[in-house]
């Protein structure tokens, strides 16, 4: 990994991700559940990853795929970010793919979100 996740894609607080979870719409993906909705312009663009217990009792297994989600898309958002805030749930089957497997459904993602926003 080059570089962080930008702290400008992170979420801000407890209130940010409420109001996500409260007013997003929801949708399946390859690596699990997304709950998003759209913001004003890319600037405000932010991401959550969820990696529950159920995919890994050891925080640093949970926080590994966290971070493997995060670079993902920070290569694909570096030049320009779609004008939307998500929560990403991780789900246990997805995790338990290879490496290998996983990475192509992470590459995937950023392709999602933006096809997300293309949705009346």
């Amino acid at each position: 990994m080059t570089a962080k996740f930008p702290r400008a894609f992170r979420f801000n607080g407890r209130r940010d991700v409420a109001g996500v979870l409260r007013h997003g719409r929801r949708a399946k993906t390859d690596l699990g559940r997304v709950v998003w909705t759209r913001v004003r312009s890319p600037d405000e663009a932010r991401v959550l990853f969820v990696v529950p217990k159920t995919v890994s009792k050891k925080s640093t297994v949970r926080n590994r795929i966290r971070r493997q989600m995060a670079e993902a898309l920070r290569r694909q958002w570096r030049e320009e970010p779609p004008a939307i805030a998500a929560v990403i749930y991780i789900d246990p089957p997805a995790v338990r793919l290879s490496d290998r497997a996983r990475n192509p459904a992470a590459l995937e993602l950023p392709r999602q979100l933006k096809r997300f926003l293309r949705r009346p």
